[in-house]
């Protein structure tokens, strides 16, 4: 499978929204080729260093990705389109409660996912998302953050998963969306509909590990200005 980046659009949601998917790596590669795909959040637009938190204030939530195939992603509306989802990290561990964001932290704000083998070629939209869960204890508490990037993905694939209109698979009174997470939480239910392709992981019931498993000390400052060349090596891989 080959997959490029056509471009990217931030999009932001919540008028209570502050911090958003801002950079898109690929195979390990700022903005470059490949299947394995990272998303970067950082609280602040511009500032990329891992000695601030990528979303703080305890905004703890999970992490969400969805794609859509579209037959332009240049011109594609995300609100027409029918998305699946293709990666999730929720409640990771309930000994203490962690949430996937807290490992984005980890890692200097970089989420790590694979792209479904099998599915059809194409232009897609990429949607990134992270639920914070701090105030949604009451109806309209949770705060959605999220972008969407363009991308084209080449191969021989030939499925066509079924999807989800955004906005409308939530609801408010969802039980990954009504939480309060100032509890014990053994479980927790991600939004939205069922992972396409793989299956999600099971909650741990020991300490989650804390160490970044992307290689922060050669985390970039700077946005490149220019997409790197294909099959150039990569910084690292969350």
């Amino acid at each position: 499978m080959l997959l490029s980046l056509v471009a990217f659009a931030s999009i932001i949601t919540s008028v209570t929204a502050h911090a958003t998917f801002q950079q898109l790596w690929i195979n390990g590669v700022d903005a470059g080729t490949g299947d394995s795909v990272t998303v970067e959040m950082h609280q602040q637009p511009g500032d990329r260093s891992c000695a601030n938190e990528a979303i703080g204030g305890n905004h703890f939530g999970p992490m969400i990705i969805y794609l859509a195939k579209v037959s332009d992603a240049k011109t594609a509306v995300g609100s027409s389109a029918k998305w699946f989802k293709v990666s999730q990290m929720g409640l990771v561990s309930n000994n203490p409660d962690y949430f996937g964001n807290q490992v984005l932290n980890d890692n200097c704000g970089h989420y790590t996912f694979k792209i479904p083998s099998g599915i059809a070629p194409g232009n897609y939209l990429l949607r990134a998302e992270t639920i914070a869960l701090h105030t949604a204890g009451g109806v309209g508490g949770a705060q959605f953050y999220l972008s969407c990037f363009q991308i084209n993905v080449g191969g021989s694939g030939t499925a066509t998963p079924s999807g989800v209109s955004l906005p409308g698979a939530y609801s408010s009174n969802d039980p990954g969306i009504l939480v309060n997470i100032y509890q014990q939480l053994n479980t927790y239910s991600v939004p939205g509909p069922t992972l396409y392709g793989t299956t999600a992981a099971p909650v741990a019931t020991t300490p989650y590990p804390k160490t970044a498993t992307w290689n922060t000390a050669l985390q970039p400052h700077t946005v490149p200005t220019a997409v790197p060349t294909p099959g150039q090596p990569g910084i690292g891989i969350a």
